[in-house]
């Protein structure tokens, strides 16, 4: 139990007083603090008599659970986290059918780039998060959104395979600047994962890059996968130069491209994009729950039973 405006209890002080006080002056009056006159012939007092010289401990108590209620007392403390203006991220996620390769261990390159990708989403609740995800055309899976439970239920359904094969960096790019254009939120990010060359699409990786940074979104780019055998097949693999370009074009420097080789590399990659991103401001507040009512009740109930019996019953002869 705690009290809001702790300084109104000085006030308890008071009610005792004035009945005290009352009591003093009345005593140098002459009245007669009867019900009725029948007293005088027996001499004896009833149970209403005695009541009724007691009766002004009613409007002690009465006024006393009031000032009790005007401190407004509170307990059982809750936080609440109040997000402030919302950053925006977009990850946008090769599904082509190289992501099937099982080059860097713990599963596939997509099921360890889904199952860091998720955990990223966990690790930033107060963000809207959205998912792009591309092969040979692009498709907005989830734009960002603040129900991370849904985006995760949609993630776990994607799969390589699912669209077109083939790696259109520039269309999906161009497809989350598309969707981050409009967003209202204090940042706008776009994080790229992919384990190929752009060989599809209408819109080159470099002019997506320009029409990000002309919208003011930084893309950090992230290439996942170990290098490609020497008889894998002319073209195949990452094109670091591109991604790097797109890295240096959106954000200002090519460092905010990174090689992710094996499982530990990449979530290692995502761990040092989570510190180094805006994150959406929180403030915390305590809610308290409030108990004037349980002050206030009785204090009006005994207030208005002490001036009912003062009125009634218990009525005092005039002086």
């Amino acid at each position: 139990m705690r009290f809001e405006h702790p300084y109104a209890l000085i006030l308890l002080a008071i009610p005792p007083l004035l009945v005290l006080l009352e009591r003093r002056v009345a005593g140098s009056l002459p009245a007669l603090p009867y019900p009725s006159l029948a007293v005088w012939v027996d001499r004896r007092l009833s149970w209403a008599v005695r009541l009724a010289q007691q009766l002004a401990w009613l409007r002690v108590a009465g006024l006393m659970l009031l000032v009790l209620a005007l401190a407004r007392p509170q307990g059982e403390a809750r936080r609440l986290e109040i997000p402030g203006e919302a950053v925006d991220v977009m990850v946008i996620l090769d599904v082509s059918n190289s992501m099937k390769a099982r080059d860097v261990g713990g599963g596939s390159r997509f099921e360890v780039a889904r199952e860091v990708v998720g955990a990223f989403i966990g690790g930033r609740p107060h963000d809207r998060i959205g998912i792009v995800v591309f092969a040979g055309e692009a498709m907005t899976l989830c734009p960002a959104t603040g129900d991370h439970a849904a985006l995760r239920r949609l993630l776990e359904r994607a799969h390589p395979g699912m669209l077109t094969d083939g790696t259109a960096i520039g269309t999906a790019l161009a497809t989350t600047v598309n969707r981050l254009a409009d967003a209202p939120g204090a940042g706008r990010i776009a994080i790229l994962i992919t384990d190929g060359i752009n060989n599809r699409g209408q819109v080159t990786p470099d002019a997506a890059a320009r029409l990000a940074r002309a919208r003011g979104i930084r893309v950090y780019t992230v290439g996942v996968g170990a290098e490609p055998p020497a008889t894998a097949p002319r073209g195949s693999g990452i094109d670091e130069v591109v991604l790097r370009r797109i890295a240096a074009e959106t954000t200002g420097t090519a460092e905010n491209y990174r090689r992710a080789r094996n499982a530990d590399a990449l979530r290692a990659v995502f761990g040092a994009l989570d510190r180094e991103l805006p994150a959406t401001h929180v403030e915390a507040r305590y809610v308290y729950h409030e108990y004037f009512g349980w002050f206030a009740i009785p204090a009006g109930a005994l207030l208005l039973l002490e001036v009912t019996l003062r009125r009634t019953r218990l009525r005092v002869l005039p002086r």
